[in-house]
């Protein structure tokens, strides 16, 4: 496949020089120097290649989009700091990797954009730098990946991320990998005390570990907005004493999480006057978004949370709005105060700040973020990233949480609080579950409300999940489909396979396996898998949704196996072998 680099002409000096080109790697130095120090203006690489088995993109901000576009409408992924990823792999229909692109600079605000010529039937990627004001400079470099392997598509993204984090640990408590209650679509703002426990007692009896209470808990009113964001005081009527309902939930064995809408400060708040002109824009709303470049921004918000964890004894916290920071036509001039020049900067700043602060209080501190402030750098100060708010919608939280998962290595993803009508089938309920269940769950229904056939299934799938979570969650994970919006995802590890086919397709399953669990979320009433190697006899157990045995019989693991499983229920085929096998040959691969 033939590159062409290209630089959109302006007054600037430019240079590419290529480093390396090793197994269809090739990694380019770029290097910008400037006539004179200045704020830089847009400027935009081109990339050229013939559009030759091509069939769709990815990006972490693709969502539904995931066509190939004119050049006359190009598809854009934007990336900064506190925003998605600077990534873009083109995939044939065979779910390989074509080309991927990715910009070892997660700060400088940028975007990737992708088309077709009609002209010349090439496809274009272009790479704008500098898409909003940074600090002036007289020069830029950074390296560029491109990626011409004919691999499958997630692991050409996944080795992306290798790439970017070069060695760097993540270090994620054991709380950010436990199913989670949230209060938010069960409660909105509505919150209730004594409410709030009996949902924690249902939910620790269910399996979930944590409670996160979110918008609410700081204000009488209840009609939204943030009007009232920035003092961070509990409110009476909704959480009572905040440190006596955190114990009684600590003694129900739960760990607790507090919302913080980390930059906007309401009107309504006592604080509202002591931040005048340290606001990004106009301060005549009925709130704005905080500065981080003034230090006494930062110092404020890092003495709230610092405060929520020593006084209360907050085990965690779910810092929202992160990639609303951003510059508006009152704050791109340097003003009188600041103390740093680039909002990019002074958002790493508040973050890296105020996590040294919280992990010196508690090691153990869990920090969720939300999509789309889920890039390599944002994943340096979170430990739990989760799927952007999707209510009862299960695709779009499959597809949050499957993508999340190929940038995020060993940072859990968390879905979108899952949520459904109390008089909903278990059947309908569960398949919000199964849609998410690559993902650490998180529930947000009102449990006390929940029928006894729900809450069956409930607590039948929060219990295989846990089982199973060091596959679910640190197995090889193979998303197919993915122009298909994944149609069946997969996850194996040592020796023990799960798949969930959220469509028509067969389970392909290349590896030897002394278990595999086959689960039903699409919309026929069997499932297919097509072993490539013999797995022997094996013992089969086809199970409902709530956890009821539907069967049990036997099943050869060769060939193409056919089974009935009702609609969200799963098949569990474990495998018999001969005294000669062992682990070494069942799954080499994992050696």
């Amino acid at each position: 496949m033939e590159l062409e680099f290209s630089w959109e002409e302006n007054e600037y000096i430019k240079t590419v020089q290529k480093a390396s080109f090793a197994d269809d790697i090739l990694l380019a130095d770029v290097r910008i120097k400037f006539l004179t120090k200045c704020v830089p203006e847009r400027t935009r690489l081109s990339l050229g290649i013939n559009m030759t088995d091509i069939f769709s993109t990815w990006s972490p901000q693709t969502g539904y989009d995931r066509g190939l576009h004119s050049d006359m409408n190009k598809l854009r992924q934007t990336s900064r700091s506190a925003s998605w990823a600077p990534i873009k792999t083109i995939i044939n229909a065979e779910g390989q990797n074509r080309l991927t692109v990715a910009v070892r600079d997660f700060k400088t605000p940028m975007a990737v954009l992708s088309g077709i010529s009609e002209e010349d039937a090439k496809l274009c990627i272009d790479i704008d730098f500098f898409t909003a004001p940074t600090e002036a400079r007289e020069e830029y470099s950074t390296v560029i990946r491109i990626d011409m392997r004919k691999v499958p598509f997630y692991r050409s993204v996944s080795d992306v991320r290798e790439w970017w984090m070069d060695g760097r640990k993540i270090y994620v408590p054991e709380a950010a990998k436990e199913p989670i209650y949230s209060t938010w679509y069960g409660f909105h703002q509505n919150l209730e005390p004594q409410k709030l426990l009996e949902e924690c007692r249902i939910a620790s009896e269910l399996g979930m570990k944590t409670i996160i209470i979110d918008d609410g808990w700081h204000t009488a009113n209840a009609d939204r907005g943030y009007a009232f964001c920035g003092d961070w005081e509990p409110e009476d009527a909704k959480v009572g004493s905040m440190s006596e309902l955190t114990k009684k939930i600590h003694d129900m064995g739960m760990k607790v999480m507090l919302w913080y809408s980390v930059p906007f400060v309401g009107r309504n708040s006592a604080v509202w006057d002591k931040f005048k002109g340290m606001y990004l824009d106009s301060e005549d709303k009925q709130w704005c978004r905080l500065d981080p470049r003034f230090p006494q921004v930062r110092e404020y918000l890092i003495d709230l949370y610092k405060s929520a964890v020593m006084d209360w004894g907050i085990d965690g916290l779910k810092l929202d709005f992160i990639d609303s920071f951003e510059l508006f036509d009152e704050s791109i001039e340097p003003r009188e105060g600041q103390d740093i020049v680039s909002l990019e900067d002074a958002i790493e700043r508040l973050l890296g700040d105020a996590l040294n602060e919280l992990r010196s209080i508690d090691p153990d501190i869990c920090i969720e973020f939300r999509q789309s402030y889920i890039g390599p750098l944002m994943q340096t100060y979170g430990n739990m990233l989760r799927v952007s708010d999707c209510p009862g919608d299960a695709m779009t939280n499959r597809l949050g949480s499957v993508d999340l998962r190929l940038t995020s290595g060993a940072c859990p993803v968390h879905s979108d609080p899952l949520m459904w009508h109390k008089e909903d089938s278990a059947e309908s309920a569960a398949r919000q579950f199964l849609n998410v269940i690559f993902a650490v769950p998180q529930i947000s229904v009102r449990l006390e409300d929940m029928s006894d056939e729900q809450r069956r299934m409930l607590r039948f799938y929060l219990d295989f999940w846990r089982r199973n979570r060091d596959i679910l969650l640190d197995g090889e994970l193979v998303p197919e489909g993915p122009e298909q919006n994944y149609s069946l995802v997969s996850s194996c590890r040592n020796g023990e396979g799960i798949a969930v086919i959220y469509g028509n397709a067969v389970y392909e399953c290349s590896r030897r396996l002394r278990k595999l669990t086959l689960i039903n979320s699409g919309s026929g009433k069997a499932v297919y898998v097509h072993f490539e190697h013999g797995c022997g006899t094996g013992k089969i157990t086809v199970y409902g949704c709530t956890g009821n045995i539907i069967s049990n019989g036997e099943a050869e693991g060769k060939g193409t196996l056919r089974t009935d499983v009702p609609l969200c229920g799963m098949a569990v085929i474990e495998f018999v072998r001969s005294a000669k096998s062992t682990c070494h040959d069942v799954d080499k691969s994992y050696q």
